[in-house]
């Protein structure tokens, strides 16, 4: 027998030879019956138990670093796929996380905690039972791309000078980075959801006022231009 630890039951019957190897003397009741005891000090096991624990260890750590590894790629590949399809939309968030972040901050929040409450009451009824649906389907992908998205654009107001999309691989690639932290990361990811549906809530607000133009939110070339327009529009021709 090979183990750290050796102990014989008490009704043991053992009519050949024993032997022991062990780093800590067997335990061997009087009324155990042995024809042949051999024992050797050995710290073999001991040993390989201690590498079989640092190899559990380092295999591990391996599987973190490539899962950390594996999410920062994805995130910086989502965060192009929004600076090429929806370049304009996170220029806007950027502007109005400066110009109107209370406002923001508190529609992503009421609005995150009243969708639970309001998909239970749409779905006491068939008629707005896929309304609901399509609320939580909003909801899941708001959770799933929030990271991406907020590092995408929240960076751009945090690095106005310097290129777009590479500010947003920064963003997308640090908050990747930071929602890897074991609970703090969970904390950034829920402020990450807030600011994205917060955008959206304040971004249809401000849709819905007819007749009225924010052109705050977009680049100052089109705000020059569209106060340009205005302009023209309240200028009498001659």
């Amino acid at each position: 027998l090979a183990a750290n630890n050796v102990t014989i039951g008490k009704d043991a019957e053992i009519t050949g030879k024993l032997t022991v190897k062990s780093s800590k003397e067997p335990t061997i009741p009087e009324t155990a019956s042995i024809g042949t005891y051999n024992f050797e000090v050995s710290e073999e096991t001991e040993t390989d138990t201690e590498t079989v624990v640092e190899e559990s260890k380092g295999e591990t750590f391996g599987s973190v670093v490539l899962n950390i590894l594996y999410w920062l790629a994805a995130t910086i590949v989502i965060a192009l796929f929004f600076c090429l399809f929806s370049n304009r939309e996170l220029n806007r968030a950027a502007r109005m996380v400066v110009k109107h972040p209370v406002a923001m901050g508190l529609s992503g929040l009421i609005t995150l905690l009243v969708i639970p409450m309001l998909a239970l009451l749409l779905c006491i009824t068939s008629v707005g039972a896929p309304a609901a649906g399509l609320i939580a389907l909003l909801t899941l992908v708001a959770v799933l791309f929030a990271v991406p998205y907020t590092g995408a654009s929240a960076a751009r107001a945090v690095l106005p000078r310097l290129n777009k999309v590479l500010a947003s691989i920064i963003g997308a690639a640090v908050l990747s980075l930071v929602t890897a932290i074991p609970y703090f990361g969970t904390f950034v990811r829920f402020l990450c959801v807030i600011y994205v549906i917060g955008y959206y809530v304040q971004r249809t607000y401000l849709g819905l006022k007819k007749g009225q133009q924010h052109p705050e939110l977009d680049e100052p070339a089109a705000a020059d231009e569209s106060a340009k327009a205005s302009d023209d529009i309240l200028t009498p021709t001659k």
